[in-house]
């Protein structure tokens, strides 16, 4: 969804990871005001469905629609 949202953001995948960057997410543009905590959503959605696949999920939330998730296969 992120093409359809005109996110700013940069894919990278290898054998063992994926690392998604985003500098412009649109959802806090549909904020009405801003929320301090509003990115941490995606931490808690993601992890539920990753983490239980046996991948470690990480995520650096800078603020203002900014982040990197990583997720690697754990061996």
């Amino acid at each position: 969804t992120l093409t359809k949202e005109r996110a700013a953001f940069k894919t990278e995948l290898t054998d063992n990871q994926f690392i998604l960057e985003i500098w412009d997410c649109p959802s806090i543009g549909h904020l009405e005001e801003p929320y301090e905590h509003y990115c941490n959503h995606c931490d808690v959605m993601y992890r539920a469905i990753f983490e239980p696949l046996g991948y470690d999920y990480k995520i650096k939330v800078l603020g203002k629609g900014v982040c990197q998730i990583t997720i690697k296969k754990v061996s």
